[in-house]
């Protein structure tokens, strides 16, 4: 019951944090997938291409299939996270996570103007690791995690 409250609260806050970009955005492309003026520099936005997602619709897209070890995930969450479920002033980026577990993640949605990217581990999709970035005006850096089922 308390790892459902502390769930719970996770995603409240994660809902609740918001963020403003000082980055000129173009957001003309057809599939909602925002770009910088600089081109791609965002890889979400390859991403985007890649699995056919629209980055700022709202709701639960599917992503990749391939997925990680569970023990990649847990390695994720209480060491390269460091047990933490809040961060401020984060340089981590989605590229950072690709590149530390493996793979793209399973599942995006975009709510209250933060991206949401969950990873579930192999024949596992009821546990689940969130990872929430929010543009700092740097880049879409790290904000908040939670996790479900992964120990």
């Amino acid at each position: 019951m308390k790892k459902l409250i502390a769930l719970f609260l996770v995603l409240v806050t994660l809902f609740c944090l918001t963020a403003c970009s000082s980055e000129k955005k173009d957001t003309s492309a057809t599939n909602g997938t925002t770009t910088t003026s600089a081109g791609s520099a965002d890889p979400v936005a390859d991403a985007a291409a890649k699995y056919g997602i629209n980055l700022t619709a709202e709701g639960e897209q599917k992503m990749s299939d391939e997925r990680a070890a569970m023990s990649v995930l847990v390695e994720t969450k209480d060491v390269f996270l460091g047990g933490s479920t809040m961060f401020f002033g984060s340089d981590k980026t989605y590229a950072d996570f690709v590149a530390h577990i493996g793979c793209d993640a399973s599942y995006y949605s975009f709510s209250g103007g933060q991206r949401n990217f969950t990873w579930c581990p192999e024949g596992n999709d009821s546990a689940k690791l969130m990872i929430t970035f929010a543009d700092s005006g740097k880049g879409w850096t790290l904000s908040a995690s939670g996790s479900v089922n992964i120990k």
